[in-house]
């Protein structure tokens, strides 16, 4: 699950480098692996934008098995139309779903008709609540990511557009996850030994969306918006950079400090109760990246989870216990915020 970024006040009347025309340019062979299902109210040249988001997730962290996406749009009633969509595909792949189609179906009914109204009134004004779009896993392989309206990809507001590509990249990095998790899943607030803290999954997942979205629109592998703002098109990739995107985050763990004095990293808590997992967890990822490098996530903690648990996988991949890590790391964020920047680089 993605928290929701800060957004401007108004919409920008600049252009984007691809094209708004309602016509589809990508070719079915160029279609991403997921499987993606979109409202019947997305535009064809909305839906392409996703695709394409969603395949350079593909091609940077791999392909995951089984794994489906589910677009809302700004129709309640193309909402409701697509979650009958959902429940005949739990049928048709065998992955059932009590809670999402049931014998009382009210609940998930109503949140597909919740996210689509909610769009409908984050598009009249932007500093409205949003609902966060999220990664839900099958019972045995991959899973669903429930995504609401993507207002940057639609030409709505272009200055989301690296918005919506974050959160595409956020809740794909969760499927990437749950790739390597063979172990039944623990109940909300109670990690056990496989599936660990919050800060780690959700933190993570922060940190290497922002870092390879950064990345990519770096490279111009991803499209973006091109603010007059920043004089040259280097001062604009620089921007881009997800050490931009961490001193944001350090603001944000100032503040919650403020609220909650003696919040650490260790007691960050839940991602469904509390933003502080998310910020905590993406500096606490810039760190051990800095330790072990970025591949060790994923060729090193994630494959040994299933065999030996969480804590032991983090010390065979970062060299220090839990424990450990927690003194280290409060001493590391107690520095000042210029000695945290030099350190990102």
């Amino acid at each position: 699950m993605l928290t929701p970024l800060a957004c401007s006040s108004q919409g920008s009347t600049k252009t984007t480098a691809f094209s708004l025309a309602p016509t589809t340019t990508l070719a079915i062979a160029e279609y991403p692996h997921t499987d993606i299902h979109f409202a019947s109210d997305i535009s064809v040249a909305t839906q392409d934008r996703v695709r394409m988001t969603v395949s350079m997730a593909e091609k940077f962290w791999g392909v995951v098995d089984s794994l489906e996406m589910w677009v809302v749009g700004l129709s309640t009633k193309a909402a409701m139309a697509l979650k009958e969509d959902f429940c005949q595909q739990r049928k048709v792949t065998n992955t059932p779903s009590d809670y999402t189609c049931g014998p009382s179906t009210y609940e998930m009914s109503s949140l597909f008709w919740k996210f689509a109204n909610n769009s409908i009134e984050v598009s009249k004004d932007r500093h409205e609540y949003r609902e966060t779009s999220g990664f839900v896993r099958f019972e045995h392989q991959g899973g669903y990511i429930m995504m609401v309206y993507p207002f940057g990809l639609s030409g709505k507001w272009y200055d989301e557009v690296k918005y919506d590509q974050e959160v595409i990249f956020h809740e794909y990095f969760h499927a990437v996850q749950r790739m390597y998790e063979n172990h039944p899943q623990a109940a909300p607030d109670q990690p056990d030994k496989f599936d660990g803290p919050d800060w780690m999954t959700e933190g993570l997942a922060v940190y290497m969306s922002e870092y390879a979205v950064g990345l990519l629109r770096s490279i111009g592998e991803l499209e973006h918006m091109r603010k007059p703002m920043y004089e040259t098109e280097e001062e604009y990739r620089s921007y881009a950079a997800i050490n931009a995107s961490l001193m944001a985050r350090l603001n944000n763990i100032e503040d919650i400090k403020k609220e909650h004095p003696g919040m650490s990293l260790r007691t960050s808590g839940s991602a469904w109760e509390s933003i502080a997992p998310y910020f905590y967890g993406a500096w606490a990822a810039a760190y051990l990246s800095h330790i072990a490098g970025k591949e060790a996530f994923i060729d090193k903690y994630y494959p040994a989870i299933d065999t030996v648990g969480w804590k032991e996988a983090f010390k065979q991949a970062f060299g220090m216990s839990v424990s450990d890590f927690y003194v280290k790391f409060d001493q590391f964020m107690e520095q000042p915020a210029e000695v945290l920047e030099d350190f990102l680089g």
